[in-house]
């Protein structure tokens, strides 16, 4: 993918349940190693539009280019072997099994005897116990995920999106339930992340991303507002345009 080409680019992108309209022709780019910061009220297309570029939801019409080529997923499976991840607003996690079991679902390591193949818990324990205190997090990898807190379960989602190391990552509303130190510490793993892949974040308010983002984008009631520059686009501005649709 040559440097100048965008990672992620949405033409025309529209979605509709019978009489109610999602999306309608939403265009975009996402630029390589940048995080853009989607905003609107509630019912205003976030949810869907990171659905359907996860595969999780088919459009009506529209073309998806990611790092210049075709993209069309049709399950969350595809896109992940296109090199997308996503978080849902919704925890996906199974809540009888353990933290590190939920981290590396999917994804097992093992270790070889011989012929015999088995699964390597001591590795995937210490790994996770590595990586949540090197994030600042503090939390018995061996833990239910039943057991944990809101903020907990959103972290352990999200740290794992991260892990999985996608060229594009979708978090949908990520912050929801946290507290600001999780807030701030859980912004230093997406920078960081950010060095090497590109992020689209939802949010119904634009403080929870301020001085985050290096793009705000605007959505309401499934139509695209516009798209803004962090530095051009203050928080009055922006809830006018969520609520209004203009200044």
């Amino acid at each position: 993918m040559a440097a100048d080409m965008p990672n992620l680019r949405v033409e025309n992108l529209s979605k509709s349940y019978q009489e109610v309209v999602a999306l309608e022709d939403v265009s975009f780019e996402v630029e390589q190693n940048s995080i853009l910061g989607l905003v609107g009220d509630n019912g205003a297309g976030k949810s869907t539009l990171l659905k359907i570029l996860n595969g999780y939801v088919q459009r009506d019409s529209g073309t998806l280019y990611l790092g210049g080529d075709n993209y069309s997923p049709d399950s969350p499976q595809d896109a992940r072997n296109s090199g997308v991840a996503m978080t849902y607003e919704e925890f996906a996690l199974v809540d009888g099994a353990a933290v590190w079991e939920n981290f590396f679902m999917g994804r097992e390591k093992t270790k070889e005897y011989g012929i015999i193949k088995t699964v390597d818990r001591n590795d995937m324990e210490s790994n996770v116990q590595e990586l949540l205190t090197e994030y600042g997090f503090d939390f018995d990898p061996n833990k239910k995920a039943l057991e944990l807190s809101g903020g907990q379960r959103r972290i352990l989602v999200v740290s794992r999106a991260v892990e999985s190391e996608p060229d594009l990552l979708l978090l949908d509303e990520p912050f929801r339930g946290l507290s600001e130190r999780a807030i701030n510490q859980l912004w230093k793993v997406l920078h960081e992340y950010s060095k090497t892949g590109s992020i689209i974040i939802t949010s119904q308010w634009y403080s929870t991303i301020e001085g985050e983002v290096d793009d705000i984008m605007i959505l309401r009631r499934g139509n695209m507002v516009g798209k803004f520059d962090n530095e051009s686009i203050g928080r009055k501005k922006c809830d006018r345009l969520m609520m209004e649709g203009s200044v």
